[in-house]
């Protein structure tokens, strides 16, 4: 009773807050690096993978478990200090495959994200524990349903951009291989 009531004091000072830091990120145009984590369980069927979305209690929309980048720490490493932070999953550094780099300006500052994703069997589905503060729900939904829900914009763009990878690798030409061929002059 003690807890539940502490967290709802805590999710109502990160939503006023929230709105705060954005005003002043308009103001002071600041740059931020973060580090998101795409863990995807690895459905028997084509695109039916499972990836781990959560809603944090301060702003709509949902997103991969994600978070700003401490000074002085990589941003693999902040990755996975986030994704224990927000649902209380720890993974190897091993584990996390670097999937690139996202450039956004949202709510006045420039947003460097960096996305690493973790791909799990369905033996290997790891329990999600949130804190009832910052995350308030959390779950593993198909890949085929993301499009349809609200994404915050970095997760909304890694989604587009990997989709539209896929898609022009299905539709390129086949490479004709090079070949090299030296002419000889007779005399």
């Amino acid at each position: 009773m003690i807890q539940s009531g502490f967290n709802a004091i805590i999710r109502s000072g990160l939503r006023l807050g929230y709105p705060l830091a954005q005003l002043w990120w308009h103001l002071t145009r600041p740059s931020a690096h973060g580090a998101h984590v795409v863990l995807r369980i690895r459905s028997e069927t084509p695109y039916e993978d499972e990836i781990l979305v959560v809603r944090h209690s301060y702003k709509p929309g949902l997103s991969v478990p994600c978070g700003g980048i401490h000074r002085g720490e990589s941003a693999q490493n902040g990755a996975l200090r986030e994704l224990f932070e927000e649902v209380g999953i720890r993974l190897r550094p091993d584990q996390l495959l670097d999937r690139g780099e996202i450039f956004l300006i949202q709510d006045g500052r420039r947003d460097h994200g960096y996305f690493f994703e973790c791909i799990l069997p369905p033996a290997a589905r790891p329990e999600v524990k949130i804190d009832q503060r910052e995350i308030i729900w959390a779950d593993f939904v198909p890949e085929s349903r993301l499009a349809e829900l609200d994404l915050l914009p970095h997760l909304q763009h890694y989604l587009e951009k990997k989709t539209s990878t896929k898609a022009a690798e299905q539709h390129a030409p086949v490479p004709q291989p090079r070949v090299a061929v030296r002419v000889a002059r007779g005399h």
